[in-house]
């Protein structure tokens, strides 16, 4: 009954386990299907952000006046195609943004690859750990079988002993009765004899019988008693033999219950052992679903946090492009007004114009190549980061790119509003260009000082995050050679 209700709560417990694991499939392909719908908005979005970009490259190139001179609608062109060149330059970034993505979705396919394959690993050597203790306790039943075999067959033999000696004692009575009835014969006799009528005859006879039955008493008392002696000693010798088998049977019965406890103790073992690597598997998979639960955590605020800043570079680019076509405007209407006064000046102050142009636009080229440059190492290093990084460094680190963001759309806001309140004068336009630059240039190199500074600091924490893996890997490792000892003596034990 014990052992039936063992193996029923072995049952109950794997059922539970393949409801977990049905649950835990079950999150994954939750888990598949909003990762397909997230693909499914993202290829959306980047539909509707090329639409929109389209239209208002159109709309763009529908406003230009068809009246303005041959200079201004080359430089219209000009602005157009560095317009082109942006959208294109995002599309770009969109489609790498997309690529990292997808990447990211195949790494996470892999692994989910992976733990299906341990999974499938870890049932196979449970059926294995199962079929090994099926056979255990099948050789068990036949060891047990085949010593009630034994025992019954020495006690049969036992029976059969103690049969015989009681039809040797039956013998023995049946004697007894025939030499009780030889005595009544022998006395009948004599009283025959003794009614003899004459003295002489009756001396005779006396002498005769007296004789005779003097020889024939001393010969049945001879008989009788080496008959006595011979059961006596057949009585000692089935006494020593019903002892012997006793003795034997209490020595089996010894020897049974020996194994029995052995047995029980061994099964006792077994499943006390079965029981507390079930325990360590269930924790290890427990913890690894908690690392899972977390990798996916620290992966979706990435993603969140990722949309945000790609959403915030997406505010400022088209701030800058309504900027740029509101500065364009203004230009072309101060250079209509600087054609009407001043023409001899047109041409130099147009050409010291487009070189500032150009410059500018080779300080914002390359800007937005170091701000690409900074994006790809930042994606890198958020990937180094959150296979190490923990929950609450996460926090810490979402938090200090928030604060990071709120100060760039203040400084964006407060430059909007310096630059909205520049007067229309090409001279102080110019200085205000010149002064931009200066102050970009200085914001970039503190930003880059900053950077790095946080580069360092990552760099620090990576080498911290090293080192505990390496001390977490020799502590799995001390773990595994604990392990393997424990089997080993295991193993010795069986």
């Amino acid at each position: 009954g014990e052992r039936g209700r063992e193996r029923e709560r072995e049952r109950e417990s794997e059922r539970e386990r393949e409801r977990a694991y049905r649950q835990s499939e079950e999150r994954e392909r939750e888990t598949e299907r909003g990762r397909e719908r997230q693909r499914e908005t993202v290829s959306t979005e980047r539909g509707v952000r090329e639409s929109v970009l389209t239209e208002r490259g159109e709309r763009e190139r529908e406003s230009i006046s068809t009246d303005r001179g041959e200079g201004e609608r080359e430089r219209e062109r000009e602005h157009i195609d560095r317009t082109r060149r942006d959208r294109e330059r995002e599309r770009e970034r969109i489609d790498r943004a997309g690529r990292e993505r997808e990447r990211a979705y195949r790494q996470n396919e892999e692994r989910d690859r992976e733990r299906e394959r341990i999974d499938r690993a870890r049932r196979e050597a449970r059926r294995e750990r199962e079929r090994a203790y099926r056979q255990s306790e099948e050789r068990e039943r036949e060891s047990v079988q085949t010593d009630r075999g034994e025992r019954e067959s020495t006690y049969r033999q036992s029976e059969e002993r103690e049969r015989g000696y009681r039809q040797s004692e039956e013998r023995d009575r049946e004697t007894e009765r025939g030499r009780e009835t030889e005595r009544e014969h022998i006395d009948r006799a004599r009283r025959e004899r003794e009614s003899v009528s004459t003295e002489r005859g009756e001396r005779q006879r006396e002498s005769i019988d007296r004789a005779r039955s003097e020889s024939e008493r001393e010969r049945a008392y001879r008989q009788s008693e080496e008959r006595e002696r011979e059961r006596e000693r057949d009585r000692e010798t089935e006494r020593e033999s019903v002892d012997r088998a006793r003795s034997e049977r209490e020595r089996i019965d010894r020897a049974r219950r020996e194994r029995e406890r052995e047995s029980m103790d061994r099964v006792s073992r077994a499943r006390e052992k079965e029981s507390a690597r079930r325990g360590r598997e269930n924790r290890q998979t427990e913890e690894r679903e908690r690392a899972h639960r977390q990798t996916e955590e620290i992966e979706r605020i990435d993603r969140a946090r990722r949309e945000r800043e790609r959403a915030y570079r997406q505010t400022e680019e088209r701030e800058r492009i309504d900027r740029a076509r509101r500065e364009t405007g203004r230009e072309r209407r101060e250079r209509g007004r600087e054609r009407e006064s001043v023409s001899t000046d047109r041409e130099g102050r147009e050409r010291e114009y487009r070189q500032s142009e150009e410059k500018s636009e080779r300080a914002r080229e390359s800007k937005r190549a170091r701000e690409g440059e900074r994006e790809t190492e930042r994606e890198r290093e958020g990937e180094k980061d959150r296979e190490s990084v923990s929950t609450e460094q996460g926090a810490r680190e979402r938090e200090r790119i928030d604060r990071a963001r709120r100060e760039r759309e203040k400084e964006s806001a407060r430059r909007g509003r310096e630059r909205e309140s520049v007067s229309t004068d090409r001279g102080e336009r110019e200085a205000e260009t010149e002064t931009e630059a200066e102050a970009e240039a200085e914001a970039e190199a503190e930003a880059e000082a900053e950077r790095e500074t946080e580069r360092d600091r990552e760099r620090q924490r990576d080498r911290e995050t090293e080192r505990q893996r390496d001390r977490e890997r020799e502590r799995q490792r001390e773990r595994e050679r604990q392990r393997e000892t424990e089997r080993e003596r295991e193993r010795q034990r069986d």
